[in-house]
């Protein structure tokens, strides 16, 4: 595709693709963005750029120069390009925040950073409207947010036509958008940073719609509310932003949040696990001393990682840096922890402490049944663990050919989106790579994804409205089955597949749903217990389910 910017042609090719959405498609090229409409009816005027220009804030990644055709019509903008961030709503799902290590102060010091933006968006004179979820970028790091999608902005000359109805306000005039607006639409987006939740979700006795609740002003704060553990506690938030929460979700005021406020404190200490209805038995493993944020077993080796130290068959590793990214295996059981630093792959022997001799550039690392898989630009590699003379050495392998901005590694999988058609990228074996176009998730955001053992699960926003989506593979990965689980909310991917063929994932009910594996095969079986509770992480060890929650690792067992 050929583009021009002040007259000078540029040729846009898949390479430089970064990914498609309902308005159109995003490039990349040398640090700067390429915009292109699909529909020119939604293109964007001069004169809209021209306003957007008076926003002053380096974190709103507004348009800055008009893309042509070779007629001279303007078919899209260019923008600053992000590198290497992450949709904020991903920090939603607890799974993700433990894992990465975010804990409440990092989140409100985020919510910070986005109240700034909004209001240098005001300060121009300008409304945000579509203030929801997908609408903003994380830095890789975590310390600071971007504002994205904003030519759909309010400016004087150009008023905005379209918002999320879950960042809608129910007692504003339809199609009337103001601050007062973007304020609420900012309470809900902020909320779900710190709790996990959607203010008006959970479960009430009598209003069971998002508009009832809405428009009754019936929000978590109500005693009524049943809110699932996957959510974090409202005393995270610090006391006078609660105030300011309770305002606007229950009593409909709508002003500007409060300046005071320190930041929250993480939650500490031990988190029992309570006494249960007798469904499930749980043993305890072992205390870690510290939030227990990733679980690698093999073969009956077992390594944790919490978030003040790192454990192998629960004796802590004093001489390895804590919170590997992923875990994997040599051919004797040895645990080599794979580590991202500055743009490269760091392998290390978690038993000895020695830094494995290995060149290669990575933004990404997973583990699949103790197999190692990085992503690196355009290429994914499958590195290989070998054992030579008493010594481990990494052999780096492609596994797959993927473009390099519109590719995702996730938990066990890849997600590529090639010019609009969601593909996904499976590593059954080593040396083994399946690579099949799911039609149904063209229409999806993905969100989260997570492979393992024949089951992919997808975390996905169509229209709003998240979705779990549940993709059984036959064992020649040529063709699978789909469940739909319309309207989870955002507690995240949380399942294993057992080696027994038993899928098992803790829902976003605070149930286990036990599934069979294969493709086609009928039966689905939920297990309620008091015990249960989105706050736990699971895992496995072979046949056997894993659970952890806070510095805790229990073994749990279906009575």
């Amino acid at each position: 595709m050929k583009v021009f910017v002040d007259g000078k042609g540029l040729n846009l090719g898949k390479r430089d693709f970064v990914a498609q959405g309902g308005e159109g498609s995003v490039y990349m090229r040398r640090g700067t963005a390429y915009k292109v409409y699909s529909n020119a009816a939604q293109r964007i005027p001069a004169g809209k750029i021209q306003e957007l220009s008076a926003i002053n804030d380096p974190r709103v990644v507004k348009p800055e120069k008009a893309l042509t055709d070779a007629s001279g019509q303007t078919i899209g903008y260019t923008m600053r390009f992000i590198d290497g961030a992450t949709a904020l709503c991903r920090l939603f799902t607890r799974s993700f925040r433990e894992r990465e290590g975010i804990d409440p102060a990092m989140m409100f010091s985020l919510v910070g950073k986005l109240r700034e933006g909004v209001e240098a968006v005001h300060a121009a004179g300008i409304q945000i409207v579509d203030l929801n979820e997908l609408n903003f970028l994380v830095a890789k790091d975590y310390d600071d947010v971007y504002f994205i999608d904003v030519d759909s902005y309010q400016t004087p000359r150009y008023p905005a036509t379209a918002i999320m109805d879950s960042v809608r306000d129910r007692h504003a005039k339809p199609g009337i958008f103001s601050e007062a607006t973007d304020w609420f639409s900012f309470a809900v987006v902020s909320f779900q940073m710190q709790i996990g939740i959607h203010p008006y979700k959970g479960k009430h006795p009598q209003l069971r719609a998002l508009d009832q609740r809405m428009q009754s002003n019936v929000s978590v704060f109500d005693p009524e509310v049943r809110v699932p553990r996957s959510a974090y506690p409202l005393d995270v938030i610090p006391e006078a932003w609660r105030g300011w929460y309770r305002a606007v979700f229950e009593a409909g005021e709508r002003t500007p949040p409060p300046i005071s406020g320190k930041a929250a404190v993480a939650v500490t200490g031990p988190i029992e696990l309570v006494s249960g209805s007798g469904a499930v038995e749980a043993v305890e493993i072992g205390a870690f001393g510290g939030r227990v944020r990733g679980v690698w077993a093999r073969s009956g080796r077992l390594v944790v990682a919490t978030e003040r130290g790192l454990f192998v068959d629960g004796r802590a590793c004093t001489c390895v840096p804590p919170a590997p990214a992923a875990v994997g295996f040599t051919p004797s059981n040895r645990p080599i922890g794979a580590y991202l630093r500055r743009g490269r792959l760091e392998l290390v022997d978690l038993l000895s402490g020695a830094r494995l001799a290995l060149e290669l550039a990575a933004d990404a690392v997973t583990s699949v049944e103790g197999r190692l898989y990085a992503k690196s630009g355009e290429r994914l590699a499958e590195v290989q663990l070998h054992e030579l003379g008493g010594k481990t050495v990494a052999a780096p392998r492609l596994a797959a050919n993927v473009m390099a901005h519109a590719t995702r590694l996730y938990s066990g999988c890849i997600i590529q989106d090639l010019l609009g058609a969601t593909w996904v990228g499976l590593f059954p074996r080593s040396g083994v790579t399946h690579q099949q176009h799911l039609r149904e998730l063209d229409d999806y955001q993905v969100i989260d994804a997570r492979y393992d053992s024949g089951v992919l699960m997808v975390l996905g926003v169509k229209a709003g409205r998240w979705d779990r989506l549940v993709v059984r593979f036959a064992s020649d990965f040529q063709s699978w089955d789909l469940r739909v689980v319309e309207d989870v909310g955002t507690g995240g991917l949380n399942f294993v597949t057992l080696d027994s063929g038993v899928t098992v994932c803790l829902t976003e009910a605070d149930e286990l749903e036990l599934s069979p594996a294969s493709k086609g095969a009928a039966g689905v079986k939920r297990v309620q217990d008091a015990a249960l509770g989105g706050d736990m992480v699971l895992s496995r060890e072979g046949g056997r389910l894993l659970a952890a929650r806070g510095d805790r690792l229990y073994r749990l067992a279906m009575k």
